[in-house]
């Protein structure tokens, strides 16, 4: 059931943030035949754990061709925080889905790494107004100087509702 599934996440996520052998071991047992948010969320408990085999595994989930699969591990590597992480979610903006596509944007910026500005900015002219969006959502995460321009950027774009997520982006810098 869906109930379930949602406690097995949150246990997984729980275990991410203990350090134990037996952690690990568990993790291992259970990554095989887990539902595949579990199986992300395990991933990630392997990875914080030290355990390289957790990449292994998101990479796989990431690789698949359905979106809805492919967004399962997107906020997962976001947690990482991670140069490595970054470099995932980088490698997969080239794919065709806007949607992923944003996603993948705004997990980026939630990362809050110095490192994405430079990402972020090859997508404030997007001709998309749903990647936009997601670059304004991303850049509220980061208040720095190139960040505030970048959003000024967008400020003056066409379209109303970049208009308003800039607007929002803005708010959020300043709190």
């Amino acid at each position: 059931s869906k109930g379930d599934e949602n406690g097995r996440i949150s246990l997984a996520r729980l275990l991410g943030s203990l350090r134990s052998h037996e952690i690990i071991m568990f993790a291992h047992k259970q990554i095989e035949h887990a539902p595949l948010p579990v199986k992300a969320e395990l991933a990630y408990t392997l990875i914080v754990q030290g355990d390289e085999s957790g990449w292994d595994v998101l990479l796989q989930i990431m690789s698949d061709s359905n979106p809805t699969i492919m967004k399962i591990p997107i906020p997962i590597l976001a947690r990482l925080r991670s140069n490595e992480a970054l470099d995932v979610l980088v490698r997969h903006l080239v794919t065709p889905s806007e949607s992923i596509q944003a996603e993948l944007i705004k997990a980026i910026g939630g990362m809050q790494l110095q490192e994405s500005i430079p990402i972020l900015q090859k997508y404030v002219m997007n001709h998309s107004n749903k990647i936009k969006i997601a670059v304004a959502k991303a850049l509220s995460e980061m208040d720095t100087p190139e960040t505030r321009h970048m959003l000024a950027l967008l400020s003056s774009d066409s379209d109303e509702y970049v208009r308003v997520a800039v607007d929002i982006a803005k708010q959020k810098q300043s709190k």
